[in-house]
């Protein structure tokens, strides 16, 4: 069966396949999430990690080596198959005269440029299915690889400027307080040999559900001066940063669910990332196009796009959500 002339080019699966990869690789830098995942080839249905735990600190030489035993922290990710398959009605594509049927290629190429985006939220919204190295879920209140619980799901217990006006609608001096507050905070974490580990954090990703926590975040990190003419803290230039060089990028992501008083804030500068990425296989494209059986049969083609890969909590230490009251 040949290709169909539409109105801009022949529509056949090398050209189908082409708009994709044109519209995946201009896509694929959009997504938020590829700068807090730590992607991780695989080759199996399951892997086992050992996620060590924090370096040993140099100390005074005393007449022996300081030696500290390596810590690991045992921890099992299962890939899953995930697919999107578009069919083609041949008289449509006989029909099209406007490049529609690339262009729902081309939107189809867009979304799977960022499922990654996807995981994470996916993960975010169901915090509570998923157990990280330590054993407890990427968002708790009981980390304990040290020698007492440290929390990064924080309230105003831990976070004071979380209490707010209106939880839901705060304003933009009230986020820049929580934002500015919740950075310091992380910077207490410690890991497994009681050191903290965020004293180099300079960039964050700040995300959150709303458009009034948009407009908020967007004030807090954009205005130079907030209400009565206060300098803003936080305030991110694009050509410095704030102040000691911090950066912020901010993401509405509506996806999240149950989130509307909540703001997430987690480095994207540090290698040991919030999120694991377990690769087994990247998007692979597959045609039942001109010439095949189905083609003949249906009287349409199938267009479907594969991966086999999965997303898991990694490193608490660079992630916190502050529920707003």
């Amino acid at each position: 069966m040949p290709g169909f002339q539409g109105a801009h080019t022949v529509l056949d699966s090398a050209n189908l396949k082409t708009s994709f990869i044109q519209a995946y690789n201009g896509a694929v830098s959009s997504g938020w999430a590829n700068q807090l995942v730590f992607t991780q080839p695989s080759d199996r249905a399951v892997e086992d990690y050992l996620i060590p735990g924090g370096a040993p600190e140099m100390a005074e030489w005393r007449g022996a080596r300081n030696v500290n035993g390596m810590k690991f922290f045992p921890m099992v990710v299962q890939n899953k198959p995930y697919d999107a398959t578009l069919n083609i009605k041949v008289a449509d594509m006989r029909r099209d005269r406007t490049g529609l049927i690339q262009m729902q290629i081309q939107e189809m190429a867009a979304k799977a440029a960022t499922f990654v985006d996807n995981l994470v939220i996916d993960l975010v919204n169901n915090v509570s299915s998923y157990t990280g190295y330590d054993g407890e879920y990427l968002l708790d209140t009981d980390h304990d690889e040290w020698s007492t619980n440290q929390t990064n799901a924080l309230t105003a217990t831990e976070i004071p400027s979380a209490n707010v006006t209106t939880a839901t609608a705060p304003t933009a001096t009230e986020l820049s307080n929580v934002i500015n507050e919740t950075v310091g905070y992380m910077h207490g974490y410690r890991d497994s040999q009681g050191s903290p580990v965020n004293g180099n954090a300079r960039s964050f990703t700040v995300i959150v559900s709303t458009a009034p926590l948009y407009n908020a975040a967007a004030g807090a990190l954009g205005l130079a001066f907030l209400a009565n003419g206060v300098s803003n803290p936080i305030f991110s230039n694009p050509q410095q940063g704030m102040l000691n060089g911090y950066k912020f990028n901010l993401v509405l992501e509506p996806r999240l669910t149950s989130a509307t008083d909540k703001v997430i804030i987690a480095r994207n500068d540090t290698s040991f990332k919030p999120f694991l990425l377990q690769d087994e296989y990247g998007i692979e494209l597959g045609v039942l196009g001109e010439g095949s059986d189905h083609a003949y049969l249906k009287d349409e083609w199938l267009f479907s796009a594969s991966c086999s890969r999965a997303v898991a909590p990694l490193n608490w230490k660079a992630i916190a959500r502050v529920t707003l009251s």
